[in-house]
């Protein structure tokens, strides 16, 4: 019986390749400029991130017509909303189990992290640029607490999510980031309250410390992301 099938094996063995690294090296990868990667990338990015994206941009815009002087706090609580919607598809490789097989395309999974992280920080500032002159108009305080009292949350919420996805794997992870956004949302609305409010609006050293304590915490957390990320290298 094992003659039988050395035999089968013998009459159906592939030929060995002629030529093959010839014919590799006549295959050369092309080459993409950094604008054309961080455009391809956006369009690996979820519909449901840009819609969120939209829908708190009309918010933001339409608030002062609504809302006239609780404008500001209305912003700062949509604030972390954006921020969830960046750490979330940042971390989505992680939340399919898609990392392994992301790390083995012709672009490292961190590349390919790390753009997007770009890409969407950056509509997110645009978010930003927009939502902080419209809170310093509409609002009793200085442009200066003002700023402060809108980017304060998001990258409260951005600190605070990186730390959840990168300890807490697939689908928890994602519902403990909406469940943390959700409470720092909740805070920034009652903060308009001085009694209600954990941090008194008048506090302006306290806030400014928060502030950069979390977008230092932010940048760390985010490089120790990419940093863990394992890659893969991409051959053909």
């Amino acid at each position: 019986m094992n003659r039988f099938e050395d035999e089968i094996k013998a009459a159906f063995e592939a030929p060995k390749p002629k030529r093959k690294e010839e014919f590799i090296n006549l295959i050369k990868p092309s080459k993409m400029s950094v604008g054309r990667f961080l455009l391809s990338q956006m369009g690996y990015i979820r519909k449901s991130t840009w819609t969120v994206f939209t829908l708190i941009l009309i918010c933001i815009i339409l608030a002062p017509f609504v809302l006239d002087y609780a404008t500001l706090w209305f912003i700062s609580a949509l604030m972390p909303i954006l921020a969830m919607s960046l750490v979330t598809e940042s971390a989505r490789s992680e939340r399919y189990n898609m990392a392994e097989m992301e790390a083995a395309t012709r672009f490292s999974l961190r590349s390919v992290i790390m753009a997007r992280m770009v890409i969407l920080g950056g509509i997110n500032l645009i978010a930003i640029l927009i939502a902080a002159p419209i809170g310093i108009k509409y609002c009793s305080f200085n442009s200066f607490s003002s700023g402060l009292f809108v980017v304060t949350p998001f990258f409260i919420t951005s600190s605070i999510g990186l730390s959840i996805v990168r300890k807490i794997k697939g689908q928890a992870g994602f519902y403990a980031v909406m469940a943390e956004a959700f409470v720092v949302s909740m805070l920034m609305l009652l903060n308009k309250n001085s009694v209600l409010g954990i941090v008194p609006p008048e506090s302006v050293r306290l806030w400014s410390i928060v502030t950069v304590v979390a977008i230092v915490a932010t940048i760390k957390q985010g490089i120790g992301m990419i940093n863990n990320l394992e890659d893969i290298t991409w051959s053909w």
